[in-house]
């Protein structure tokens, strides 16, 4: 479990439209860590430390730290359409020569989780301003709303 998420207020599962009005006032860059987020359900740090050669024949190879630590090994993620399209997305971002980190902040330097969080805080604050979002969500929401939608599958 996200250490966030036992500091804070409990993670909950966001609905549909609290994503899509992020999604409709956030970049690139954040557009598609949220896909890439939702598709994984990858912490963030995990996708944060994702470089090009993680991209694969086989796969998107992951070493989630989380997972790691439990199944001791590291995870590929499978070809799909959707996983496909967005790291194809994702490996056109523009990032500074040299860097194989595939998420990069505005300069092309990799993310770092300092960085990162603040980027996210500021996207919120857009959202909230500018989107009929009323409760602000944390990037760790995002991945918690992938075990709910998983969980809503099993029982049905």
């Amino acid at each position: 479990m996200n250490d966030d998420c036992i500091r804070k207020e409990p993670c909950r599962c966001l609905k549909d439209w609290e994503i899509d009005a992020l999604s409709s006032v956030a970049n690139d860059t954040m557009n598609l860590y949220i896909e890439l987020q939702l598709i994984t359900g990858l912490d963030r740090n995990s996708i944060l430390k994702l470089t090009i050669s993680d991209v694969r024949e086989d796969g998107l190879f992951v070493r989630p730290q989380n997972l790691e630590i439990l199944l001791g090994k590291a995870v590929v993620f499978k070809w799909s359409e959707e996983l496909e399209n967005v790291i194809s997305k994702i490996r056109k971002l523009p990032r500074a020569e040299g860097v194989k980190n595939l998420f990069c902040d505005s300069k092309g330097m990799p993310f770092f989780k300092g960085k990162f969080i603040k980027e996210w805080g500021d996207l919120m604050e857009h959202a909230l301003e500018y989107t009929e979002l009323k409760m602000p969500f944390r990037e760790m929401d995002v991945r918690y709303t992938v075990l709910c939608d998983l969980n809503k599958k099993d029982l049905h």
